[in-house]
């Protein structure tokens, strides 16, 4: 899903021009890399840990703000907090359908998606 964006030279959104990131990847060594590249994001920077550091880092700086801020602009502050658990939740979930996308995408053997993501 994520990543059927490249073919599509617009992108997600009519507005944005994808038609170079489409062209490369049909270039192999380009798809190479971009795995390659992909790979090494998933398991060192975009860990559910750190993911998670961060987003509690930021929750917790703006939550004793977040009450009264939705108050004063007649906001549910549970509401807030829905939103709040329902993006922890889908940034716990990410990693494995970005796996399951570039698996899909690029039509990776089992084999080869372990070697990239596992």
């Amino acid at each position: 899903y994520y990543l059927s964006y490249m073919q599509n030279p617009v992108g997600m959104l009519t507005y944005v021009d994808n038609s170079i990131l489409a062209s490369l990847m049909k270039n192999e060594k380009f798809k190479k890399k971009f795995l390659d590249r992909l790979s090494y994001y998933m398991k060192n920077v975009w860990t559910s840990e750190n993911v998670t550091r961060e987003f509690d880092y930021i929750y917790n700086m703006i939550q004793p703000e977040m009450y009264r801020n939705c108050e004063r602009w007649g906001y549910d502050y549970n509401v807030w907090l829905g939103y709040t658990r329902n993006l922890k939740s889908y940034a716990l979930s990410r990693n494995s359908q970005v796996k399951y996308a570039a698996r899909s995408y690029f039509g990776l053997t089992l084999e080869e998606a372990n070697e990239y993501f596992y």
